[in-house]
C-alpha cells in the first residue's frame, strides 16, 4: 500500500503540501486541528479532534484497522457525521486497544511509540482564520510566515467558501485568466515571496492552453509508441531465439 496525503477540494494551497508529511517513523497519522474561529490561536494547539479534510496517513496495520472500522461505525451510527465516527473509533480502538498516543504537535519531541499528531495551526490553519480573514493580518499573527495550506471549514455552502477564499486571496477560479501569471503575482503579493503561488499557477497554466494539451497528448502518443516498439522487439527476439536448433557444442 501507499502512504496518503489527503486534501479536501476546498483547501487553498500556498506551497507544495509535501511539507505537511511527518518525518518521524513513529507517527501514523497527522491531522489538521479542528479549531473554532477566534483570534488567539497558538501555533502549538492540537485541538480535541482533527478535521478529516486535511490529513496524512501512514500505510500501517493500525491505520488500515482504523479506516476499516470507521465504515462499520458509520453504519451503526448514521446519526453522526463521518468525522465524529472517525474519532470515536480512534478513542475506542486505536487509543485504548493499540495504545496510539494523541495530544502531540507534529514536529515537537514525541514518544518513541506509535502516535498521531496535530499539524500546527500556523502551518495548516483551518476555518479559525475566518475570525480575521485578511492575508496581511493573518501573516502578522503567524509571525510573517505563510501557511502551507488553508482550509475554510466552519463555513457552509460553496458561495460562502469561495467568498472566504477570495478574502484570503486564494480563489483564482473566475475568468479566463484564472491560471495566469497575473493571478500568481497577486497571490505572491498577498502572502509574500515565500509562497509558491507563482510556481503552482504557472504549471497549472501549462495544462489549460491548447498548446499544452497538444504537447501533453503528443508525449503520451510517443511514449506509447516506444513501449509498443520495445514490446515487438522483445517478442521478435524470443521467437527468433526459440526457433533455433539446439547447439551441438
Amino acid at each position: 500500500g501507499l502512504h496518503v496525503l489527503f486534501l479536501d477540494a476546498d483547501v487553498g494551497i500556498l506551497s507544495v503540501p509535501l511539507a505537511l508529511i511527518p518525518t518521524d517513523g513513529h507517527c501514523h497519522y497527522a491531522y489538521q486541528a479542528d479549531l473554532a474561529p477566534r483570534r488567539d490561536v497558538a501555533c502549538n494547539e492540537v485541538g480535541g479532534t482533527g478535521n478529516t479534510g486535511v490529513y496524512w496517513a501512514r500505510n500501517s496495520s493500525e491505520m488500515v484497522r482504523w479506516f476499516f472500522a470507521v465504515e462499520g461505525e458509520c453504519r451503526a451510527h448514521p446519526d453522526l457525521d463521518d468525522q465524529e465516527n472517525f474519532w470515536q473509533v480512534f478513542r475506542r480502538v486505536l487509543q485504548a486497544e493499540l495504545g496510539l498516543a494523541m495530544g502531540n504537535s507534529c514536529g515537537t519531541p514525541n514518544p518513541k511509540s506509535p502516535y498521531v499528531c496535530a499539524l500546527s495551526p500556523c502551518v495548516a490553519p483551518n476555518g479559525y482564520v475566518q475570525a480575521d480573514p485578511v492575508p496581511r493580518r493573518l501573516l502578522e499573527r503567524l509571525q510573517g510566515r505563510a501557511p502551507v495550506v488553508v482550509h475554510p471549514n466552519f463555513v457552509s455552502g460553496g458561495a460562502q467558501k469561495r467568498a472566504m477564499l477570495r478574502n484570503l486571496s486564494l480563489w483564482v477560479g473566475d475568468g479566463p485568466d484564472q491560471c495566469s501569471a497575473k493571478r500568481a503575482r497577486a497571490l505572491s503579493e498577498a502572502w509574500g515571496p515565500q509562497t509558491e503561488g507563482m510556481w503552482l499557477l504557472e504549471r497549472a497554466h501549462r495544462y489549460v492552453t491548447p498548446v499544452a494539451r497538444r504537447s501533453h497528448r503528443l508525449a503520451l502518443v510517443w511514449g506509447r509508441a516506444v513501449l509498443v516498439a520495445a514490446g515487438m522487439a522483445v517478442v521478435y527476439w524470443l521467437c527468433k531465439g526459440g526457433s533455433r536448433a539446439p547447439s551441438s557444442k
